[in-house]
């Protein structure tokens, strides 16, 4: 059984790069863990900066408390996958003890046909792509798993059901889940972190989500409307 992670804390998180151009400043947020919770924000606000700061992969930053999962993965968009490797090679030598039952039910939660293992992944589509590059992380040992737009191109159906597939296939995992993509986070996100401009760099509000496990268009919409007046207001 997976050991649960203790809540994530982070209390006035500054960054600037080169030291003289900032980007965060003095964020503060508590993340329960498990959960499945959603970031938010203009264009360049600096979304993917704390999500690489969270994952170990940006350094330079400050912060009171910084009490991050242990096992952090960060999941993005435009990841180059191996050329020379079948699909479930690939799947098999990043999944460790995985099996080809773990393989193809994960597969299947993400809407991807078992043929594709015989391919290559310059041979998927985009969409196809971005799922087989989610699939790789799902399919690792992790406390945290950062999504930054990691379902681009994915129509809204399918990645509706994937979202719902995750939360309830992971339930004593975390997600952070970044898209612009502001129905799905009002939907299943239990926290939703908006990144909003300040004079000395980004800084944070912390709202609640309805934490659905199934998409509900009636209450989610309705929310979703809220969120955006709350970012195109900021």
């Amino acid at each position: 059984m997976h050991t649960l992670a203790p809540p994530m804390q982070v209390a006035n998180l500054c960054f600037a790069y080169n030291g003289r151009h900032p980007v965060l400043h003095a964020l503060s947020f508590q993340l329960k863990c498990p959960g499945f919770h959603a970031l938010f924000g203009r264009s360049g606000i600096g979304k993917t900066t704390l999500a690489k700061i969270l994952s170990g992969l940006q350094h330079g930053w400050t912060a009171t408390v910084a009490q991050f999962p242990p096992r952090v993965l960060y999941c993005h968009s435009r990841e180059k996958l191996p050329r020379w490797q079948t699909v479930r090679s690939h799947l098999h030598q990043v999944g460790g003890k995985t099996t080809e039952s773990d393989i193809s039910e994960l597969m299947n939660s993400l809407g991807l046909d078992a043929s594709l293992l015989q391919q290559k992944p310059c041979q998927l589509s985009s969409g196809q792509h971005n799922r087989f590059n989610v699939l790789r992380y799902l399919l690792q040992d992790f406390d945290l798993l950062i999504l930054d737009e990691a379902l681009n191109n994915v129509d809204d159906p399918t990645r509706l059901s994937i979202l719902s597939c995750i939360k309830q296939r992971f339930p004593d995992r975390t997600f952070l889940y970044i898209s612009h993509q502001i129905l799905d986070a009002a939907s299943f996100a239990r926290t939703l972190l908006i990144l909003h401009p300040g004079p000395n760099g980004a800084t944070v509000v912390e709202r609640s989500g309805l934490n659905l496990k199934t998409y509900s268009p009636g209450e989610a919409e309705g929310m979703a409307r809220q969120l955006r007046e709350v970012i195109e207001n900021a």
